[in-house]
């Protein structure tokens, strides 16, 4: 069968599309049809593609391939046996074409074989059969266009005629609108005139009926005003029982008058007028019985006032009695006081006697004082009542309260400068007394020391008294330099200045011992320091044997400021060295300091101040120990850190390197996941050190440039196997599975089929983030066709097929997957797989009073074990926390279909 194509508007699909076409197999049960000619290289296919992959890929398609991703022109249609004529998307997901043309033709005429010619005729007939084919090619292409032409009229032509149709209908149903509307608007106008003729009455006449209410409203308003305004100046202002009745009289006539007036409101007046008349009632009772009740209060006032103002005199009169008491013994206080002459001679005996009398005096005066003031403060309010004189009271009868107050006054101020003045003449009497005695003493021994009775003390007698009377023996040279300055002899009047030159020697004497003393203690002060001079010379000898150490410590710790350069293996000796070393000089540095501060307890007070500015160069230095040495432990510390992560990284990278070892060892061999593990485990159900080590000795290289890339060493392998080892035993069969085995990530939506090939049927769709167990090598559907194509099981439901990991575009449906797992809701980590069985209870039993590990939300764990089914219908995993590296099964989905961890 032929069919061709013609028209369509597109300026790129039009030339790719247009041209003759020819049957040439089937597809989804229905022809195919291939284009006589290439476009660009490009063959062109018309096929049909049912709905196994969703009703929007149903149709006939124009395309370079069957199936393919490359499409140009659709039709939607899944009833048509063969391609539509008409009803052409172009392009497949623009508007339809109604250009685009598909009808069948006839089948290009084949000429029939002429006889064996001759190379001539052969060359000839060559050159006549190509100008045929190009002569036909023309006509073609002349015919194509001359159709295209020939259509585009008709429809122009169809076009034109009806538009106007359409411009002749919308002429005439304009026309018919515009004569309804002008009938409308004139029934309309008349209609509005005769309802505003209407309004106009009806508005004259509301107009008349509110004026005439108004003037009804106004006469009411205003008789009732009268009435109000007269209440207001005559009735409510009425202030006596006359005044009311002549007022409540007017208000009668004058009710007569305007009541009638009020209307409506007549009644509401009245009851106002006679409210207004009870309540101006009430008011002047109310006025009257306030008045009476006032009277007899001012009454009652009076009388007590009387009878205040009386007691108020007899509290007075007795102050007044009280404070006459008080201004008598004042009086005795003075004459006391004045006995007390400072400028007279007095025995000691007779100033005491009279500084008794006087104090005797003074607390007497200073109790009726007293009793003046508490009666004051007892009786004050009652007595401030007699500020005002009663009748028949003169004025010098009895005195006023400010009077009494101003009298007491001045008896305390008189009494204080007395009591103040006598203590002051009785201290001066009393030192004069005692002075006077003192002299009479040394007067007597003056005359007892005097042996020649001349009324003078010479050296001898000097001597005599220094040493009786003062314990002290004075020198011959002392005693000529003491009486040279008295002349002759010592004078009983200069006895006094001889008692002092005593004194004098006695301490010159003494300030003489007290030096020799001085003297003997510097010269152990001075050993002492000496000694402790020593002990800080040694001190300092130990700090410099601490501080090497120190240095040597810096030293050791330097390559660690180019510890990127260096690898884990060397980081780790080192820090292990440096953190021993760091440990020992601390605490000798702390015993060190331990020492200084015992060197320092228990120095006498004198040098210890010296000692401490010996010793501040030494703790100065010491100071800066504890630093260093911190500088140092820190940077272990960050060091630590920084191993930590780097060790992570080397096994990181030594695991990707042992994996891509693995993967092209089971390439290679073609062998399955459990196939894998028996050639690195054999028969064991744990993967042991010397296994792991062979199979990597012995397993597939890959080549680059005909040599083989390097494997990790021995030790780097024994590294990983320690680090992935579970146990002592080894690598656990399902830690070493979760490692063989190859994940990969759904990024784009796609469907899991039967078979390798993209058109097989489907058995469900992919969902964005889902994870699949990859079960054989990546391979392309076929040559012309580059999907690269896996087969798959979902570990959503362990259903397997064929799933695609690139398109034709080069568009990612699937991407490796490390097995990363993000905790969404809080969970646990446990020990063991099944949460119910006895192996849980018994974990449960050993943790006792120990909380289990929480999985806290935002937290990252890697996964060991994939998810799968325990019998309670959770889905659950084993993996290790990224945080601490602890290690358990853990929930990802509840079986409510809660999520506890999500894929990242």
């Amino acid at each position: 069968a032929h069919i061709s194509v013609t028209g369509c508007t597109h300026s790129t699909v039009g030339g790719i599309v247009r041209g003759n076409f020819t049957a040439n197999g089937q597809n989804h049960g229905r022809p195919t049809y291939k284009k006589d000619t290439q476009v660009n290289g490009l063959d062109v296919q018309l096929y049909y593609w049912d709905d196994r992959d969703g009703a929007s890929f149903c149709g006939w398609w124009f395309g370079p391939k069957v199936g393919g991703d490359q499409v140009w022109a659709y039709h939607p249609s899944n009833t048509a046996t063969t391609p539509p004529k008409t009803g052409w998307k172009v392009p497949y997901d623009g508007p339809v074409d109604n250009s685009f043309l598909i009808s069948a033709c006839a089948a290009p005429a084949v000429p029939a074989l002429p006889a064996p010619a001759t190379a001539a005729e052969q060359y000839g007939s060559y050159q006549y059969s190509q100008q045929y084919s190009q002569e036909q090619s023309i006509k073609q292409k002349q015919q194509e266009i001359m159709a295209q032409q020939m259509i585009a009229q008709q429809q122009k032509a169809v076009a034109l005629g009806e538009l106007k149709k359409k411009q002749e209908e919308q002429r005439r149903q304009q026309e018919e609108n515009r004569l309804r509307q002008q009938e409308e608007m004139k029934r309309r106008a008349a209609e509005q005139r005769q309802k505003m003729e209407e309004q106009t009455r009806k508005n004259m006449e509301e107009q008349k009926r509110l004026a005439e209410e108004r003037k009804r409203q106004f006469e009411e308003q205003k008789a009732a005003m009268t009435l109000r305004h007269f209440l207001a100046q005559k009735i409510r202002v009425a202030k006596e029982e006359s005044e009311l009745a002549v007022a409540q009289q007017e208000l009668a006539e004058l009710m007569q008058q305007e009541l009638p007036k009020c209307g409506s409101s007549a009644e509401k007046v009245q009851t106002e007028c006679a409210q207004a008349v009870e309540i101006t009632l009430k008011r002047i009772e109310t006025v009257k019985e306030q008045k009476r009740k006032e009277e007899e209060r001012k009454e009652e006032l009076a009388k007590k006032n009387r009878e205040a103002q009386e007691k108020a005199a007899e509290l007075l009169k007795d102050l007044g009695e009280k404070v006459n008491r008080a201004e008598e013994l004042l009086e005795q206080l003075s004459a006391s006081t004045e006995q007390l002459n400072p400028e007279k001679e007095m025995k000691l005996e007779i100033v005491t006697k009279a500084a008794n009398s006087m104090d005797g005096k003074a607390d007497d005066a200073s109790e009726a004082l007293k009793i003046c003031q508490d009666f004051m403060r007892e009786h004050a309010s009652d007595m401030r009542a007699g500020a005002v004189k009663p009748p028949g009271v003169t004025e010098d009868d009895t005195p006023t309260l400010h009077q009494l107050i101003q009298r007491m006054s001045e008896v305390q101020k008189k009494k204080d400068t007395l009591i103040r003045d006598g203590s002051t003449n009785k201290e001066k009497l009393l030192k004069k007394a005692e002075a006077k005695k003192k002299m009479d003493v040394q007067l007597q021994k003056f005359k007892r020391y005097d042996a020649d009775k001349d009324e003078m003390l010479n050296k001898k007698e000097i001597g005599q008294f220094a040493k009786k009377e003062y314990s002290i023996t004075l020198t011959d040279q002392q005693l000529t330099r003491i009486l040279k300055a008295f002349g002759t002899g010592v004078k009983k009047a200069d006895f006094h200045r001889l008692i002092v030159q005593i004194g004098i020697a006695r301490e010159m004497q003494k300030d003489a011992a007290r030096k020799k003393k001085r003297e003997a203690h510097e010269k152990e002060i001075e050993a002492l320091k000496e000694e402790l001079q020593e002990k800080v010379k040694e001190a300092d000898g130990k700090y410099l044997a601490v501080e090497e150490k120190v240095k040597a410590l810096e030293d050791d710790a330097k390559p660690l400021l180019n510890s990127k350069t260096m690898s884990s293996t060397e980081m780790q000796p080192l820090l292990e060295k440096l953190e021993e070393q760091a440990t020992t000089l601390k605490e000798e540095i702390s015993s060190f300091k331990s020492e200084i501060a015992e060197m320092k307890e228990g120095v006498d007070s004198e040098v210890a101040p010296w000692f401490t500015q010996q010793c501040r160069p030494t703790d100065g230095k010491t100071l800066m120990l504890d630093p260093r040495l911190t500088r140092v432990t820190a940077q272990v510390t960050r060091s630590k850190g920084e191993l930590k992560m780097k060790i992570s990284i080397e096994l990181q990278s030594l695991e990707k390197q042992m994996l891509a070892m693995l993967r092209y060892h089971q390439k290679a061999k073609e062998l399955s996941a459990e196939d894998l593990y028996s050639a690195v485990a054999g028969k064991k159900d744990v993967v042991e050190k010397k296994a792991f080590l062979n199979f990597f000795k012995k397993c597939e290289k890959e080549k680059k440039e005909d040599e083989e890339v390097k494997a990790p060493s021995a030790e780097d392998l024994t590294r990983l196997f320690e680090h992935l080892a579970c146990s002592s035993a080894g690598i656990s069969k399902e830690r070493m599975m979760g490692l063989i085995r190859v994940f990969k990530k759904v990024i784009k939506e796609t469907v899991l089929t039967e078979e390798k090939g993209i058109k097989s049927s489907t058995k469900r769709r992919l969902e964005v983030a889902e994870i699949i167990e990859v079960l054989s090598q990546e391979s392309q559907v076929d040559e012309e066709v580059e999907v690269m194509r896996v087969q798959c099981r979902a570990i959503k439901d362990d259903v397997e097929g064929w799933a695609t990991v690139s398109g034709d575009g080069g568009s990612k449906f699937l991407v490796d997957y490390a097995g990363v797992y993000k905790v969404v809701k809080e969970t646990i980590m446990t020990e063991t797989f099944e949460i119910d069985s006895a192996e849980a209870k018994e974990a449960a039993k050993q943790l006792k009073d120990r909380e289990p590990r929480k999985l806290r939300v935002g937290e990252l764990v890697d996964v060991w074990v994939w998810p799968k089914k325990e019998s309670s219908g959770l889905v659950r995993l084993k993996c290790k926390s990224r945080l601490d590296g602890a290690i358990g099964w853990v929930t990802q989905i509840g079986n409510a279909g809660t999520v506890f961890l999500e894929v990242v």
